[in-house]
């Protein structure tokens, strides 16, 4: 009898080192990289490296941070609280720190989209978006390889574009164009896969840079509203006369081989007074 209790003893104890060791190495897990098999319970989010992709809801308890870039939705748009003031910039904070923002009207399609390099901060209940430009990182180095300047000139309506071009001496992964102008017009810059644009206004009323014609009120108005501007180099915009300004710049994360050539186009829309417009383009180098 009491060797039989010895043996349980031993037992126990074997029993309870094993499952000890057991535990131990189970908790010693690598995060699931792909969708549980049917029937089982949901993947976790990862916590390493991995991408991950979840179809379906998901919920959030508290604030979303992000340490590199931002929240970036493929067609633009973005669900959320209606600021119904309609004052641009407090509630869209979260994202990024702001630098230049704008508002931006729907399109025929009923979606306000933002142009390219601009991420969205925000809508309000009449459709509109509240677009910003992503803040530099302090570690980015960006460097001026193109200026398209037009000098001033009296016309009265659209000059004829000027466009330089620049051939990427090192892999790129971002450009990024600003300037000023008198009375409106546009900085662009375009390598065959993609392109960036800036202007300081635009609208369905005014001249079209593509006729130089002039649609009014009492037209059905521009022929291209909102703005377009293609991978190839081609802009379609119609603006009217406004006050001179600075250009809001605009960027894109890009990846461009080196050899690849990229134009630099600038046009200004001059009004009562002689126009001008300075356009600057610059790189980041990876």
């Amino acid at each position: 009898m009491h060797k039989s209790k010895f043996v349980t003893y031993i037992t126990a104890v074997v029993l309870t080192v094993g499952i000890g060791a057991g535990l131990s190495v189970a908790a010693d897990w690598a995060p699931p990289v792909q969708e549980a098999p049917a029937s089982n319970a949901p993947a976790p989010i990862n916590v390493g490296a991995n991408a991950q992709t979840k179809d379906g809801p998901i919920t959030f308890r508290g604030i979303i941070e992000t340490t590199l870039g931002g929240i970036k939705f493929p067609d633009g748009t973005i669900q959320t609280t209606a600021n119904t003031a309609g004052a641009p910039g407090a509630p869209y904070n979260l994202v990024l720190k702001q630098t230049a923002c704008q508002w931006i009207s729907p399109a025929a399609s009923g979606k306000a989209v933002c142009p390219a390099g601009q991420y969205m901060a925000g809508q309000i209940t009449d459709g509109r978006s509240y677009c910003c430009n992503p803040t530099d990182s302090l570690s980015e180095v960006w460097d001026v390889v193109a200026r398209a300047d037009k000098p001033v000139q009296d016309l009265s309506n659209w000059s004829n574009e000027k466009t330089v071009t620049w051939v990427a001496d090192a892999p790129i992964n971002g450009v990024r164009v600003s300037g000023d102008s008198n009375d409106g017009g546009y900085c662009y810059a375009s390598w065959g896969t993609g392109h960036v644009a800036t202007y300081l206004h635009d609208g369905r009323y005014g001249y079209y840079n593509v006729n130089r014609q002039s649609y009014s009120i009492f037209s059905s108005g521009c022929p291209t509203y909102p703005p377009s501007f293609s991978n190839d180099g081609v802009a379609k915009i119609c603006q009217a006369w406004r006050p001179r300004g600075t250009l809001p710049t605009r960027k894109t994360e890009v990846d461009i081989p080196a050899g690849t050539v990229i134009t630099l186009k600038s046009n200004f829309m001059d009004g009562v007074d002689s126009g001008l417009i300075n356009c600057k383009m610059e790189v980041k180098r990876q």
